[in-house]
């Protein structure tokens, strides 16, 4: 973790790296890093820390109580962005270091320093949710525990080779231009959107556009559920980096025996070969 970065750096990394939607403004306390690796001085991931959601079905259950927001306000931080870069996230469980290092006790003594806070509990929720299966956050007990699920309601998103297969083939339908612009935020939800809006505008047969809009609003009126994490600050930086060592290994060694290590940097630009898929 470096202070050597500013603001621009962050949102530079992000909006490169990131699937999900990036935020410029944010009300509230905000704490960011810039994570890197002391050796080769290369970037590895970003986080960004701050105030949490006022109300969380999994924190009320768990504390078995509705959580004042005073209590909410003096007691929690939350990681909204922990993204790695990649393949260093899919080779290496960059993801899980992340997270790791992110509910550590290094962070709570940042953040305390800077807000004059005594912070308690860190939290964070899986980005996509039950449709995904499963989250870069499971298996990190004792470190951060999966507490409950969150509820909300928004249009699923497709993902892996479901959301590949449907993105190249409205891309060569495009004449191999990209739906979505690459310096964009938040580009996976914006092609999916751009997707069904084409879809609208091809539908000439009344009854067929009805069908699809139909589908559509079954689609968003879903529960999806994210998976709610919590921790306690429990850890030193060095103790996760410890641990994430050894998953780390065991992960790379089984990728190679595999023939799936990923060697290329992927990262949403223009003309670029790679679609980050998460």
């Amino acid at each position: 973790m470096t202070h050597r970065y500013n603001q621009w750096m962050y949102s530079e990394v992000l909006n490169l790296t990131a699937s999900n939607a990036v935020e410029e403004a944010i009300p509230g306390r905000t704490h960011k890093w810039i994570v890197t690796e002391k050796k080769t001085n290369k970037i590895v991931g970003v986080v960004r820390f701050g105030s949490p959601t006022i109300n969380s079905k999994p924190r009320n259950n768990y504390f078995d109580k509705v959580v004042p927001l005073k209590e909410i306000n003096r007691d929690f931080v939350m990681g909204f962005n922990i993204v790695p870069t990649q393949p260093f996230g899919y080779n290496y469980l960059g993801g899980k270091l992340l997270a790791l290092l992110a509910s550590s006790y290094e962070l709570k003594r940042q953040f305390d320093d800077k807000y004059g806070t005594d912070i308690k509990y860190f939290e964070t929720t899986s980005l996509y949710g039950t449709t995904k299966g499963m989250s870069m956050y499971d298996g990190l007990k004792p470190f951060l525990r999966h507490i409950g699920d969150t509820e909300s309601k928004f249009l699923p998103l497709f993902h892996d080779d479901e959301f590949r297969d449907f993105f190249n083939w409205f891309n060569v339908r495009n004449n191999n231009e990209r739906l979505i612009s690459a310096d964009k935020s938040s580009k996976k939800i914006k092609i999916q959107t751009k997707m069904i809006s084409i879809i609208r505008k091809s539908l000439k047969d009344k009854e067929k556009l009805k069908e699809f809009n139909d589908s559509i609003t079954h689609a968003m009126s879903l529960t999806e559920k994210k998976r709610y994490y919590l921790g306690d600050f429990r850890h030193t930086a060095q103790q996760a980096i410890e641990w994430w060592k050894k998953k780390a290994s065991k992960r790379y060694d089984k990728l190679t025996k595999e023939g799936r290590v990923r060697r290329e940097l992927e990262l949403w630009q223009p003309g670029a070969d790679l679609e980050i898929i998460r």
